[in-house]
């Protein structure tokens, strides 16, 4: 895989190989989560849920600077629900509430800088977590990461850092 190495799946399991598919284009990296998918609707009786993923990658060659991770998605919810994104990665940590008393419907993209250096010579960690809640079996919430369109790209940025 070029400059990124095999992935690593991270123990305690709360990702399996089967949430993740991985695409390298030059030195962009895809990270696809077909299961990064939340959906409450008035039939299924449930007020909240969550998804969590994490992928490690070797650092084969990688070279030392500031990268950005993009993760890509979509919200819908009433004014009574409420959503969460949180990407982690080496330690850039970006949070991404769509609040109760606001309406959404859009797609969304969310940047989230981070630096490769001397200290981390052995892997980075790429972790997600989405949440949903609503106040009622009545209220409708979805959110999710784009699956079909590279759900997460790493793309290195132009400042080096030696």
């Amino acid at each position: 895989m070029g400059h990124w190495g095999a992935p690593e799946f991270l123990l305690p399991r709360l990702s399996s190989s089967a949430r993740f598919a991985i695409a390298e284009s030059g030195d962009s990296l895809s990270i696809l989560c077909d299961e990064a998918a939340l959906s409450l609707r008035k039939e299924d009786g449930r007020c909240n849920l969550s998804w969590f993923g994490s992928i490690a990658f070797p650092l084969d060659g990688l070279t030392n600077g500031a990268y950005e991770l993009m993760v890509r998605g979509y919200v819908a919810k009433q004014e009574t629900a409420r959503g969460l994104i949180l990407a982690d990665i080496a330690g850039g940590t970006v949070a991404r509430e769509y609040p109760y008393g606001r309406a959404a419907d859009e797609e969304f993209t969310i940047e989230c800088p981070f630096v490769v250096n001397k200290w981390m010579n052995r892997r980075i960690t790429v972790s997600f977590a989405l949440l949903l809640e609503r106040q009622s079996d009545d209220d409708e919430a979805a959110l999710v990461l784009d699956s079909g369109d590279a759900a997460v790209i790493l793309k290195s940025a132009e400042a080096r850092i030696e």
